[in-house]
Parts: C-alpha cells; sequence; structure tokens
C-alpha cells in the first residue's frame, strides 16, 4: 500500500512540473509575442511618423522645383510675364516645401540625410532664385530694347520709302521735261541706292528676327555687318542731293539705322548673357531635385528595411 502511494505522488508529481512546464512555455511565447509586437508597433510608428512624411516632403520639393523649372523654361522662351509670375509662385511653394523638410528633420533627429539634403537644397534654391531674377532683368530688358527696335525701322522704313517715292517722282517730272542724260541717269543712281537701302535694311530685320527666334547670336553679327554698307550708300545719297526735304529724310534714316543697330548690338549682349545664365539657372536646379530624388529614396529605403523587420518580427 505504502509503494502505491508513493507510485501516486510520482505521478502527481509528473502532472504538476508537465502542467507547470506548460505554464511556463505559454507565458515565454506570449511575452516573445508581446515584445514582438511592441518592436512592430515601434517600427510602424517610424515609418507613419518619421520616414513616410520625409518621403512625402522630398517628393513635394522635387515636384515643386520642377514646375519652378518648366515655368521659366515658358517665360525665357516666350518672354510672356504670364510665366514669370507662375515660376514665382511655384518658388514660393520650393521654399515652403523646404521648410516643412528642415521642420521635420529638425523634430526627428534621426533623419539626417533629411536635414542635409534640405540644406542642400535651400543653399540651391535661394542661388536659382537669384538667377531667376536676373533672368527677369534680361528679359524684360531685352523687351524694351525690342519696343525700341521696332521704332527705329519704322523710322528707318518710312523715310527711306518717301525718299524713294520722290525721288521716282521727281525721275517721272524730268523725263517728262526732257532733263539732260546726265540728269537723268544721276537719278537713277540715287534711287538705285535709296532702293538698296531698304534692301539692306529689311535684311538687317530678317536676320534679326532669326537671331532672336533661333537664339543664334551668329545672325546678330551678319545683321549687324549691313549698316557700314548703309552708311556708305547713305553719304553718296546726301553727297548728290540738294532738297531740304530730302536732306532731312536721309538725317532720318541714319539716325533710324544707328538706333536700331545700337538696339541690336545691346540685344545680341543682353541674349548672350541670359544664355550664360539660363545655363547656370538648370545646373543649379540639377543639384536640387538630386537632394530631393536621394532623400526620397533613402526615406523608401529605410522604409522598406523597417516593414521587412516589422514582418520578420510578426514571422
Amino acid at each position: 500500500m505504502g509503494v502505491g502511494m508513493l507510485n501516486d505522488m510520482k505521478l502527481n508529481v509528473k502532472l504538476g512540473v508537465g502542467f507547470g512546464l506548460l505554464v511556463v512555455i505559454a507565458c515565454t511565447l506570449g511575452g516573445l509575442a508581446v515584445f514582438n509586437m511592441n518592436g512592430v508597433k515601434a517600427d510602424s510608428q517610424r515609418m507613419a511618423q518619421e520616414y513616410v512624411p520625409a518621403v512625402d516632403v522630398a517628393t513635394r520639393v522635387e515636384r515643386s522645383s520642377m514646375h519652378t523649372m518648366y515655368a521659366m523654361r515658358g517665360y525665357t522662351l516666350s518672354r510672356d510675364p504670364a510665366f514669370w509670375e507662375q515660376a514665382q509662385k511655384e518658388l514660393a511653394q520650393v521654399n515652403a516645401d523646404l521648410a516643412a523638410a528642415a521642420a521635420h528633420a529638425e523634430k526627428y533627429p534621426a533623419l539626417v540625410k533629411l536635414k542635409e539634403g534640405a540644406a542642400r537644397a535651400k543653399a540651391k534654391v535661394d542661388e536659382y532664385a537669384r538667377l531667376a531674377k536676373e533672368s527677369n532683368q534680361l528679359i524684360e530688358h531685352m523687351n524694351s530694347l525690342f519696343k525700341g527696335m521696332s521704332e527705329a525701322a519704322t523710322a528707318y522704313m518710312e523715310n527711306a520709302n518717301s525718299f524713294l517715292v520722290s525721288q521716282n517722282e521727281d525721275l517721272a517730272e524730268e523725263i517728262a521735261a526732257k532733263a539732260a542724260p546726265e540728269k537723268l541717269k544721276a537719278r537713277q543712281q540715287k534711287i538705285a541706292w535709296a532702293t538698296a537701302v531698304i534692301s539692306l535694311g529689311n535684311d538687317v530685320r530678317i536676320k534679326n528676327l532669326r537671331a532672336q527666334a533661333l537664339d543664334d547670336p551668329s545672325l546678330f553679327k551678319e545683321a549687324l555687318l549691313n549698316f557700314p554698307k548703309i552708311n556708305a550708300m547713305l553719304d553718296e545719297i546726301k553727297a548728290n542731293t540738294k532738297q531740304e526735304d530730302n536732306l532731312r529724310q536721309i538725317a532720318a534714316i541714319r539716325k533710324g539705322g544707328a538706333d536700331y543697330g545700337k538696339a541690336v548690338e545691346e540685344y545680341m549682349a543682353a541674349t548672350l548673357k541670359l544664355m550664360e545664365v539660363n545655363k547656370s539657372r538648370g545646373e543649379v536646379a540639377a543639384v536640387v531635385l538630386e537632394a530631393a530624388k536621394s532623400t526620397a529614396a533613402m526615406g523608401m529605403e529605410q522604409t522598406s528595411t523597417l516593414a521587412k523587420e516589422a514582418m520578420d518580427d510578426l514571422g
């Protein structure tokens, strides 16, 4: 009987120990599960509060930067002030997005790349704004020069055509009066010079407009080569002209040509400078875009890493 009781006690102990082990295992597994879930929670919070917003703000910087670039490109190509206003609006958005990026990086010190990227981009955006302002000043100056060109060309052509009309009228009168052949020949020579002055003036205008449309400075230079020829012909005409009205027309033609030539020279210089500024502005914009892209890529990479860690914890 004593042996039976001993066996019963051993069985009870075994059951108790086994049950105790099950409880310990269950508690351990439960503890691990809680620990892992806390890890998943922490990773999820970091994704939601740190890295996803970092990616969002970086992509906003990239998007607003590209919009600014497109607006500035439209402005430099069309000279339409509406594009300049749009560029300023987009540039303000870039600065707002960069301020948001800097604030987010300040709130979460672990976002070192975001902080560095925002600082680098901000410096380049400030430089871009300076170059954009310089571009606007050049374009406004070019628009003013274009207006001056139009006025000078009008004066040149109106006086040249009026002079040619008067010479043709004088020739007709001289023919009717049976003037001497030498006089008729001299009149015809003046008509030929006046026609050439008009033709060269038209050639200047065509080359000037082509140069502006194609951004080809070499065409400006070709246009300017006509002015010495024009002035030489005007000198010949003046030397063979006595009527005051015709002399005033010749002086007005010369002044219109001089004003137009000066405007073309200034426009060419402004075009060359604008091309230089456009190139620099493009290089600066590329740095801003690269900073935004690399920051967004870093955020996506870190988000992916945290998601994988959370999946492993749950697995």
